[in-house]
C-alpha cells in the first residue's frame, strides 16, 4: 500500500490513522510471508492487508462498525467468526 492510498483511506473515514499502523501499512503492503509455511499470510489470520478491504471495513460497513465501536476506533481486521478488530 501507498502513502497516497493511507492517506485516501484516512480523508474516507475522517481519522488520522496512528504512525506505528502507517508504517506498517506503507512497509509492508503484501504483508511478510512466514519462511516455515510460504503459504500463510497475516491477513489470513484477520488483518486486512489492502486498501479495499479497509475502506469495506470502515466505510461502506461503517455505520453496522459504529454500532460495535466509537467514531474514533478503526477496524484492521477480524477474527472470521464475527469478532472484529480495531484501533483507537
Amino acid at each position: 500500500m501507498t502513502e497516497d492510498d493511507v492517506a485516501q483511506i484516512e480523508l474516507a473515514v475522517s481519522l488520522r490513522l496512528p504512525l506505528s499502523y502507517r508504517n506498517m501499512l506503507v512497509n509492508y503492503p503484501e504483508f511478510p510471508t512466514c519462511a516455515a509455511d510460504p503459504d500463510f499470510r497475516p491477513q489470513d489470520s484477520g488483518l486486512y492487508a489492502s486498501k479495499a478491504e479497509l475502506l469495506l471495513a470502515n466505510v461502506e460497513d461503517g455505520d453496522y462498525m459504529r454500532e460495535i465501536f466509537p467514531h474514533s476506533f478503526f477496524v484492521i481486521g477480524e477474527s472470521g467468526c464475527g469478532d472484529y478488530f480495531a484501533i483507537d
